[in-house]
């Protein structure tokens, strides 16, 4: 993807419904969504077993870099120098529902 190009959408929903305030907060459990719709799926990043959840948590202040793993995968790894930039949206509910 070019830099600063929309990129891919991705929702984070917090396990505990009741938590749901359209904030993301440290230490809440999440689940992330994202619809690849130029290829007509979705995939959810889920944890094994159903106990764990992905939780935001504030320990490092790292830039993030994407990086290609010896299987050829590509990660999200922190780093020192050449970050990769990120940019979150908050989108509204018409966009979203355009998705």
């Amino acid at each position: 993807m070019p830099p600063l190009s929309d990129g891919l959408p991705i929702s984070f929903s917090p396990v505990d419904q009741l938590a749901a305030e359209g904030v993301v907060r440290v230490s809440t459990d999440y689940n992330f969504l994202f619809n690849f719709n130029r290829i007509f799926m979705a995939a959810m990043w889920k944890r094994e077993p159903l106990d764990k959840y992905h939780t935001c948590e504030k320990v490092l202040c790292k830039d993030i870099v994407v990086h290609m793993d010896t299987d050829g995968i590509w990660r999200l790894a922190l780093t020192d120098d050449n970050p990769h930039v990120v940019v979150f949206r908050k989108l509204e509910m018409e966009q979203i529902n355009a998705i």
